[in-house]
């Protein structure tokens, strides 16, 4: 499956963790939401495509275990 980046939401900023809410969208037209982790990133120097390479990379790490049947 193909992702596209539709939404970049809150930047959460703590001392132990970064982390922004993005929203992706399936090319079967599914929505996926995620917190992916920014700790160590400089987040203020990010494109947008650099956070979506970030988001697609957390979407496939998180389906690897998945199938769809």
């Amino acid at each position: 499956m193909q992702f596209n980046l539709t939404n970049v939401g809150a930047m959460n900023r703590s001392e132990k963790s970064n982390s922004l809410d993005v929203a992706l969208v399936g090319s079967d037209g599914s929505i996926h939401n995620f917190k992916i982790d920014t700790t160590g990133k400089d987040v203020m120097s990010l494109t947008l495509r650099d956070i979506e390479r970030l988001a697609i990379q957390h979407a496939k790490n998180s389906f690897v275990n998945c199938s769809n049947g």
